[in-house]
């Protein structure tokens, strides 16, 4: 499959949830009660302990069921690794053009973080499927409104602050996918052993995206 239509599926999932922690117990549990309430798409960030571990173990779970991905990716290495482990798209939080045609090269959709305009334009010459607007909160919809003005072709990620309340304003402005990390992934939830609460937290996410959606 492309890249492009690997992107693709990311904008249909929409909700991209995102793991980041101290270690890799119970996170396997967790991706499974996410993938339950509904979202479809998990990023493995790879500054948690063992995450090359943890996302091999999630692609024999899951197997093609769940879009895979890692997160925090800073170098051609690591992104081909990742990518023989079963990542399908190798996220950065910032622009390299090498990790970017690392990615490709395995036939994975690069998505590198950028926060200026500038920094999105050059994502996009340089090949990004997707462009990663971090740390979205800082700009906010209406910073994001402002950029997409003169910039409307760009495929924009945004991460940083996502909840279900505002996945309407940033949809509204145009966002292509929301990546959401501990506000989905919540850790006393995870160390304490409550799936259930992580997947009712998925749920709401959906839900959020569907009324958004809705004409």
């Amino acid at each position: 499959m492309p890249p492009s239509q690997i992107a693709q599926q990311l904008i249909d999932a929409t909700i991209i949830g995102i793991i980041r922690a101290d270690g890799p117990a119970g996170l396997l549990e967790a991706v499974t009660a996410v993938k339950a309430g509904g979202v479809r798409a998990v990023e493995i960030t790879l500054n948690t302990p063992g995450a090359l571990g943890v996302l091999s173990a999630l692609h024999a779970r899951h197997g093609e069921t769940l879009l895979l991905g890692v997160g925090t990716c800073l170098d051609v290495e690591t992104a081909r690794e990742a990518i023989a482990r079963g990542a399908r798209y190798i996220i950065s939080p910032v622009l390299d053009p090498a990790v970017i045609d690392a990615a490709h090269a395995g036939g994975a959709a690069a998505i590198p973080g950028v926060m200026t305009p500038t920094e999105a334009w050059n994502a996009h010459v340089a090949g990004a499927d997707l462009i990663k607007l971090f740390p979205a909160s800082v700009l906010g919809p209406a910073g994001l409104a402002r950029v997409r003005a003169p910039l409307p072709q760009l495929p924009f990620l945004v991460t940083g602050g996502i909840t279900p309340t505002n996945v309407g304003d940033w949809l509204g402005v145009g966002a292509k996918a929301l990546g959401v990390g501990s506000t989905l992934f919540h850790g006393p939830s995870i160390a304490t052993g409550d799936f259930a609460e992580i997947q009712r937290r998925s749920a709401a996410f959906v839900q959020a995206v569907a009324r958004a959606e809705s004409p």
